[in-house]
């Protein structure tokens, strides 16, 4: 993850005069009138547009993100900012290729995409029968020889939930999912997609393997597509033809920082926040 300082807020600490040395409850006003200024504006929506709209996608490492690391710059110049700089870091460039799944014997092509860090089919895909679990647990407890060679779906649901917790709760089957596949000699492991809208565009992110576990195909389900499969897994064996090309090798990301200089000496205040972004949209 790359950090920036938040351009949105920067904009309205800069917009605001006379705020040299604030103590105590002069501090807590300070606070609140920069909380306003930053929820009766539309300066973070208008950044984040122009840098989708004109930079476009950034995965971590590509020469798109090094163009939205200018983009980055360029705007924190016009907001006043100082000391902007980049501060380059070795990667692993890791890039999606291609992705296509069929259940056999049937004319359905799954609309599916590589979660972030998998590794890839041999260059003609795989034919494997497909084991289906209800969620991660249930994978967990399974024996080694219930997956061996075969390509795992896991088919956990995620809840609608205002403040975003069934998120938290169900990110585990992306993060540990396929690392735990590889483990057990599984071929490839499916997800449910992390989210609740019913259109056909997967919802992607990273997984991890750990040191010294080789990666396997894992990708992520649209929801229509996953609740498919599970009907079919339902309804008796189902095989899948799977391709996924993701490629990896060493590359260079950086941070961009810069600076507000402040009035009080010894402190500092650090905002972040993601510059790359998947390369889906």
């Amino acid at each position: 993850m790359r950090r920036i300082t938040t351009l949105a807020t920067a904009a309205c600490l800069l917009a605001i005069p006379a705020m040299a040395q604030p103590a105590g409850n002069d501090r807590l006003a300070t606070a609140a009138q920069l909380r306003d200024a930053a929820l009766a504006g539309n300066k973070a929506w208008g950044l984040l547009s122009n840098l989708t709209d004109t930079v476009d996608q950034r995965l971590a490492g590509t020469e798109a993100e090094a163009r939205g690391r200018a983009w980055a710059k360029a705007e924190m110049q016009k907001l006043g900012l100082v000391n902007i700089r980049e501060e380059a870091f070795p990667l692993t460039l890791w890039e999606r290729g291609q992705a296509s799944a069929t259940i056999v014997g049937s004319n359905h092509q799954l609309a599916l995409a590589a979660l972030g860090t998998s590794g890839a089919t041999p260059a003609g895909g795989i034919t494997a029968p497909v084991t289906c679990f209800s969620n991660l647990a249930a994978f967990r407890a399974a024996p080694d020889a219930a997956v061996k060679g075969r390509i795992v779906f896991i088919d956990h649901r995620m809840g609608v939930t205002q403040d975003g917790s069934s998120y938290g709760a169900n990110g585990a089957v992306r993060r540990a999912a396929p690392a735990l596949g590889a483990q057990k000699g599984a071929a490839a492991v499916l997800i449910r997609s992390l989210g609740t809208d019913y259109h056909r565009n997967p919802h992607t992110g990273g997984t991890v393997f750990p040191a010294g576990i080789t990666p396997i195909p894992a990708l992520a389900l649209a929801l229509p597509d996953a609740e498919l499969l599970a009907r079919r897994c339902a309804a008796g064996p189902v095989q899948m033809q799977l391709l996924s090309t993701p490629t990896s090798r060493p590359g260079q990301s950086a941070n961009v920082t810069a600076e507000i200089p402040g009035t009080v000496p010894g402190e500092v205040v650090v905002l972040g926040g993601h510059l790359d972004s998947w390369d889906l949209g």
